[in-house]
């Protein structure tokens, strides 16, 4: 599945199967990170991607994934909403909402 298709299903279906916290901090985000992506020297195009959004209930919703350069699909995904998020975790974002993590 291509970035932008996993963006796009990852969105659709965040309703339904979305981790719920209160505070989501970007420490967690790069823990779950480091467990997935440990084996990087094995696999050198795999990168780290997160999705942040806005939610109409003014929670966050962040989409976050392992992404192979190589093949343009997503290895692994869930998605989180949080009543709120650190600054961390919102100043690693750009404008449109997605941080890369190396």
């Amino acid at each position: 599945m291509s970035f932008w298709g996993w963006l796009a299903t990852g969105l659709a279906v965040a309703a339904a199967a979305a981790v719920v916290v209160t505070v989501l901090c970007a420490d967690e985000i790069v823990s779950w990170f480091q467990g997935r992506l440990s084996q990087r020297k094995v696999h050198t195009s795999h990168v780290g991607v997160t999705v942040l959004q806005c939610l109409d209930t003014g929670n966050y919703q962040v989409v976050q994934g392992i992404f192979d350069t190589t093949t343009q699909e997503v290895v692994e995904r869930r998605v989180i909403e949080a009543e709120r998020i650190d600054a961390d975790l919102r100043n690693a974002h750009d404008k449109d909402g997605i941080a890369i993590w190396t």
